[in-house]
């Protein structure tokens, strides 16, 4: 009887386990949803795009903000790439 108790116990907590790794992104998107702050645009003296941004969203983003002319001018920010260029040069 008491196998079968921790057995029980076993699938229970493996299944557990799985739907909460199985929706782990949703929930994770969720809570990011939560953070973001949406304040409305207004001018600035520059717009800074941080680094780590693998496919360039922020950098598009930017140059469409300056296009619009809320910044006269991008600050760029990131670390090394390959062939010793920068993320911001590269951008």
């Amino acid at each position: 009887m008491k196998i079968k108790k921790r057995l029980i116990w076993l699938v229970v907590i493996f299944v557990l386990c799985v739907s909460a790794y199985l929706s782990s992104p949703y929930l994770l998107n969720k809570a990011a949803e939560y953070l973001i702050v949406r304040d409305a645009l207004a001018k600035a003296d520059a717009i800074a795009v941080l680094g780590g941004d693998d496919n360039g969203e922020r950098v598009d983003a930017a140059v469409k903000l300056y296009k619009q002319g809320y910044a006269p001018r991008i600050i760029m920010s990131c670390g090394p790439l390959a062939w010793r260029l920068s993320g911001a040069e590269w951008a």
